[in-house]
């Protein structure tokens, strides 16, 4: 683990402290840990902050807050993810307000070739049930990660649907990874561990306080290609993702209903105010989306064009469900990151695998 991590960490537990002003300290400074090291004068003046809120900051408390957090993590096989690791999100990283230190915890990449989020209204009907039914049959066709929020109505019932279909999907916490809400949801939770997971940038001991739950949003929208909403009322967590979302140049996609639905009238909302393109077909979502159904290809007949080891099938085979990183294969394949880079490198020559940004690995 980076020596600097839990001065990072303790930083961003600080008050006034987001990824802006932790990146002006990671250029000005030659540490993290130095930072702790100024006086409070020179803090203030380096990076433009009150004297008397530098002063009220608690250097021993956010420290002992840090170390704890990643004791926490090491005992709970939790992923801690710092802005300036090649593994954050390079989707979020394009948003300003992108969170400095995400964590999370399961079975997936955090930069996975296609990714989308479904969103919608606490209060699903049965049209917006059948939406969801209809939409995950369709997404089965291709390698692609969806994102919501594990609360109830839609999210869940997105979540349910991807782990019955074997779909990687991710449930954004408005909490520290130490609990679960709403608890009712905790079983799906560790089931979606297998295949996707969870992910949060609020550290343990932190309540889901309504307050978190916009700042939860952000991130359902800043780590997606495209938000999907399948039903909303005039007001709620939905529109202020598809907010989000349009700030971030995302594609935003909503299924109209009837004018005599409540739950409707954010989405016919969205459409009408052209905050949102209006989806007549599911056939629809994905001519916009671009994409092409999963390869037909199975590992043998790779292998009769390709002439692929036992050990190189066995690495296709997982970046054929999902695209990787060399460690997160490292580890669902227990082989050691030496032997992996070589047999890599020879199914790149092959092109049977691909480099990705952020030292991602994905199959043609």
């Amino acid at each position: 683990m980076n020596d600097q991590l839990i001065y990072q960490i303790a930083i961003g537990n600080l008050s006034g402290i987001g990824i802006q002003k932790i990146k002006q300290i990671e250029i000005t400074l030659d540490s993290f840990e130095q930072f702790f090291s100024l006086p409070v004068k020179e803090l203030s003046d380096l990076f433009k902050i009150s004297f008397n809120h530098v002063g009220e900051w608690s250097f021993n408390k956010v420290l002992d807050q840090a170390d704890k957090e990643i004791q926490f993590t090491q005992r709970n096989n939790i992923n801690i993810t710092s802005c300036f690791d090649q593994e954050y999100p390079s989707r979020l990283k394009e948003c300003i307000d992108a969170p400095s230190i995400l964590y999370s915890k399961g079975n997936y990449s955090l930069n996975p070739k296609h990714v989308i989020a479904v969103v919608g209204t606490r209060n699903m009907t049965a049209y917006g049930k059948r939406i969801c039914a209809d939409l995950i049959e369709e997404l089965e066709k291709f390698n692609c990660t969806v994102v919501s929020g594990l609360a109830y109505g839609v999210d869940i019932e997105i979540h349910k649907r991807c782990v019955e279909s074997n779909i990687s999907t991710v449930g954004v916490l408005a909490h520290g990874l130490d609990r679960l809400y709403p608890a009712k949801h905790s079983d799906i939770a560790v089931q979606m561990l297998s295949n996707g997971g969870l992910i949060t940038e609020f550290p343990i001991n932190t309540n889901p306080d309504r307050e978190n739950f916009p700042k939860r949003n952000r991130i359902v929208a800043g780590m997606v290609d495209a938000v999907i909403v399948v039903e909303s009322g005039e007001k709620g967590g939905s529109l202020i993702t598809c907010e989000l979302a349009n700030d971030y140049n995302r594609d935003v996609y909503a299924f109209p209903g009837t004018v005599y639905s409540k739950y409707s009238k954010g989405c016919n909302k969205l459409i009408k105010e052209h905050k949102a393109i209006g989806l007549s077909s599911l056939n629809d979502l994905i001519q916009f989306l671009g994409w092409t159904e999963k390869e037909k290809t199975t590992t043998d007949q790779l292998d009769l064009f390709l002439n692929l080891t036992k050990d190189e099938e066995e690495i296709v085979k997982e970046l054929k469900a999902q695209s990787l990183t060399i460690d997160q294969l490292s580890m669902k394949l227990n082989k050691s990151i030496s032997d992996l880079s070589m047999q890599l490198f020879e199914l790149e020559l092959k092109a049977a695998v691909k480099l990705l940004p952020g030292n991602v690995y994905s199959c043609y």
